[in-house]
């Protein structure tokens, strides 16, 4: 699955300045597959997570910005934001919650990743180091 806003559960609308999840709400099916909100008057588009925002420009027309808006949420953020796929009905708070565990459980593989390798590496030495020790001791 690509990692873009389309089908991150943090696309909402509403209005960016307030901070409480009543003035905030995810996308709905609908709207994701046609890519715009249904009732554009009442609502703009951004990332919740604030990696983006797309406040309208005095400068833009409305085709525009409905471009620059497709160009926004169908562009793959892979590693750069903080993408959960969207389930309907999921709160702002289990996607975060869900966001900082998966974060978490990447960075215990990784580390463990990187243990296994030094691990076997310092094993590599030790039957190395054994083999040049008896190869000394019957070689003499």
């Amino acid at each position: 699955m690509k990692h873009r806003c389309r089908d991150c559960h943090f696309l909402v609308h509403g209005d960016p300045h307030f901070y409480t999840n009543g003035d905030r709400e995810s996308w709905d099916e609908e709207e994701r597959k046609a890519g715009q909100i249904k009732n554009k008057s009442m609502a703009v588009p951004f990332c919740y997570r604030g990696v983006w925002h797309t406040y309208p420009g005095p400068d833009m027309s409305s085709e525009q910005r409905e471009i620059r808006l497709r160009e926004i949420i169908d562009k793959n953020r892979k590693d750069d934001c903080f993408f959960i796929e969207y389930y309907e009905g999921m709160t702002f708070s289990t996607a975060e919650e869900l966001h900082r565990t998966r974060s978490e459980n990447l960075q215990l593989k990784r580390s463990y990743r990187y243990t296994l390798w030094g691990l076997i590496i310092a094993g590599i030495g030790l039957v190395t180091g054994a083999f040049f020790q008896a190869a000394n001791f019957f070689f003499r």
